[in-house]
């Protein structure tokens, strides 16, 4: 038993990615956010503030965000949470069958893409605003890097191989502004998190759904394994084309990867995963949906 073929409607499919995003935003699970928010102020934004009380200079109220979106073990961490506040997507309950026999598969698909997108953007803006928000007492507001990332580890070299000293480094802070690093950071991550997302999805239309939980540990795991290694292989996993330094060398304006490259990757592999979703969804029987709370 399946839905009947509905024409797209692109109402239909917002009202759909309205009721998911609804729920979803009213999920206890979201308070795991707090939790986050201590870990990266104690791991990272403390200490970015304690090296601009060492020098007496502010720090740019956006490298935090920058800080944490291009350290391998924050983005372990990050996307880590996103899968657990989304590990039941799609969210199914006794009215599932009802809401795609009446709007259809195509529209209730989009409608789980638009949630998808809507949910990272609202992620990330949290995360952003969090970090703005916990340095804004030691911050300015400029499109330049402060001296506390440009010139610590010269002036204090004995800390210069600490967490918060590696965070931002000349690989990032010499090749682009802050505002720039900004929007790839977001965009890049954006990407990395909409392609764990995907993962959710297909595996639900093969009826596999845990496998897909398990297979994202997995890309994650991998991931920081190899960029931590920085073998030429972690080219092929979301996360290292996530992180804007790695495709930086140091002092020149060369690229190790173009970054319109990591786009591309991640383009085609979005392109890939729906395109298998939507040969999933044709098969798909909704009939065998059991009610979830």
């Amino acid at each position: 038993m399946g839905s009947k073929k509905k024409d797209f409607s692109l109402k239909t499919a917002y009202n759909i990615t309205k009721i998911e995003y609804i729920k979803w935003l009213f999920n206890p699970r979201l308070t795991i956010i707090i939790m986050m928010f201590i870990f990266i102020k104690d791991s990272a934004i403390d200490p970015l503030i304690e090296h601009a009380n060492k020098m007496n200079k502010p720090i740019n109220i956006i490298e935090p965000f920058i800080a944490i979106g291009n350290s391998k073990m924050m983005l372990l961490l990050i996307p880590a949470i996103f899968i657990t506040l989304i590990s039941d997507f799609p969210k199914t309950d006794g009215n599932t069958i009802f809401v795609i026999s009446r709007s259809g598969r195509k529209n209730w698909f989009i409608g789980q893409i638009f949630f998808n997108i809507f949910s990272i953007f609202t992620y990330i803006f949290i995360v952003f605003i969090g970090c703005v928000l916990l340095s804004f007492k030691k911050g300015k507001v400029s499109n330049s890097w402060s001296e506390v990332i440009t010139k610590y580890n010269k002036n204090f070299p004995e800390d210069s191989h600490s967490f918060a000293s590696e965070l931002i480094d000349g690989r990032l802070y010499n090749q682009m502004t802050p505002l720039n690093a900004l929007v790839n950071t977001m965009l890049l991550i954006g990407l990395y998190l909409f392609v764990l997302s995907l993962i959710l999805l297909l595996f639900y239309l093969m009826d596999k759904k845990f496998i897909g939980i398990l297979i994202n540990i997995i890309i994650m795991a991998i991931g920081t394994a190899l960029t931590f290694i920085e073998l030429d292989i972690m080219w092929i996993t979301p996360l290292a084309n996530s992180i804007i330094w790695l495709h930086y060398t140091e002092f020149y304006s060369e690229y190790i990867v173009p970054v319109v490259q990591s786009y591309i990757y991640f383009f085609l592999l979005i392109v890939f995963l729906i395109s298998i979703s939507i040969h999933f969804l044709k098969k798909y029987n909704f009939i065998n949906i059991s009610e979830v709370d």
